[in-house]
């Protein structure tokens, strides 16, 4: 599928899909339009679909994808009902935050900051 680099248009929602996409999806560089919405699509969705500038309609909701939304201008300037129904998706658009989102950044130590115990 991902070998169709001149498509344009593709809606393959409730169709009972399963599995995992491709990583090379954003290879479709043509894509305008992109519904998978209402199938039993698993895994991450993959970076790849940041990269697909011409994306100007993509639903992925209501299957079941996990892990963060693909960051880039073109996936996270969707509407946040483009990916409802994913219960372990998280990131913008969405209002789930993703694991350690949340958490400060720890510095790690270096040689410089070791104390001295020669005292």
């Amino acid at each position: 599928m991902t070998r169709l680099q001149g498509l344009m248009f593709l809606n393959l929602s409730v169709n009972h899909l399963e599995g995992q996409l491709p990583m090379e999806i954003g290879a479709m560089t043509s894509l305008e339009s992109l519904d998978l919405s209402r199938n039993k699509l698993s895994g991450v969705i993959p970076q790849s679909l940041a990269g697909i500038s011409f994306l100007s309609h993509l639903n992925v909701s209501y299957n079941n994808f996990s892990g963060r939304i693909p960051s880039g201008t073109q996936i996270q300037g969707f509407n946040a009902s483009c990916f409802i129904g994913n219960l372990e998706l998280c990131g913008p658009p969405l209002r789930e935050t993703c694991i350690g989102d949340d958490l400060p950044e720890v510095p790690i130590p270096g040689p410089a900051d070791e104390e001295d115990d020669d005292d």
